[in-house]
This record gives structure tokens, sequence and C-alpha cells, in this order.
């Protein structure tokens, strides 16, 4: 019989949840372009964008919340602990950045903005969103790059119900932080 496997404990969730607000806010850019190019259906274009922002922010926050779990419940050296914050710096900056990119993209799709020279500036509006989603893009990769980092160059792995072992010296990369009181 076909079963699903444990959910992992939150601290763990991190490499489940982080790759969804990715993807999604890094595809929102072209339905922004779509909006500016196609313009009998830039409403429809300007709301699918609209709701690929609105689910990959509030996925972002759920991937910082679960990341900051994940850095509490494993022990790493001080050069990772390092590379970490920056991860983490890099994150929520671009977190921040879609929070406004969001907000003010809501504001000018759902007419909000009803000011008569914002209404003209319709397609220039749109290509200042773009840039923003392209430099949000773009903090958002650093923040990926320095995740990928911590997995595929320093070997850290997100708690999935204990630790997790390397498979060439046998040795876990990962503890729980208790363990690390226990010591004391």
């Amino acid at each position: 019989m076909f079963g699903l496997p444990p959910l992992p404990p939150w601290s763990g969730a991190h490499p489940i949840i982080v790759h969804f607000p990715i993807a999604l806010l890094s595809i929102a850019p072209v339905f922004v372009l779509l909006a500016l190019v196609a313009r009998a259906y830039r409403l429809q274009f300007m709301v699918s964008a609209l709701v690929l922002l609105g689910i990959g922010t509030l996925g972002a926050f759920l991937a910082t919340w679960s990341g900051e779990a994940t850095e509490h419940a494993i022990t790493m050296t001080e050069e990772v602990h390092r590379l970490v914050h920056e991860h983490e710096e890099a994150a929520e900056l671009a977190r921040n950045i879609f929070i406004g990119i969001t907000a003010a993209f809501a504001l000018l799709t759902l007419g909000v903005w009803k000011i008569e020279r914002v209404r003209k500036l319709g397609g220039a509006a749109l290509v200042l969103i773009l840039l923003a989603q392209v430099a949000g893009t773009l903090v958002l990769a650093n923040a990926g790059h320095l995740g990928g980092m911590l997995v595929h160059e320093h070997g850290l792995r997100a708690p999935m119900g204990g630790a997790q072992a390397s498979p060439d010296a046998g040795t876990p990369l990962t503890q729980p932080a208790a363990a690390e009181n226990d010591a004391d």
C-alpha cells in the first residue's frame, strides 16, 4: 500500500518550503512582461502576476521562518555560522523587497491608485515594477546560492528527525542544538 513519508519537524521543513517562493517569485516577472506587451490581456496577466507574487511572498515568510528554526536546531562551525548569517540576511532582504513589490503591484492592479497621473503612467509603472522584480529576483538568487553553498560545499543539512550522518566520514554534520547544551 502506498503511504506518504512522515513530515519532518518544523526545523527540518526549510528544504521543502524554500523552493516554492523561489519558483513563484522568479516566474512572476514573465507575467508582468506579458502584461506590457499584450495590452489586450493586460489585466489578466497582471492578476496572474499578482497571485504569483502574493503566494510567493507568503512562501518567503514561511521559508525565512523555517530557516530560523533550522538554524537554532543545529550546531555549526564559526565559518558555517558566518555563511548562514549571510544567507539569512540575503533571504530577509529578498523577502522584504518582495513585500514592497507585492504591495505596490496590488495597489496598481486593484486600481487603488486612482490618481490620474498614475493611471496615465500604466505602462511606465509596469516597467518600474518589472525592474524592481528583476532586482528582487537577483537578491533572491543570491540567497539561494548561499543556501546551496551551505548544503553542497559545507554539508549542512536540516534535521529530519535525527542527526544527519556524513556519507564520507560517518560523523554527524548536524546535531540537535540540545546536544550541545547536554555537553555542558
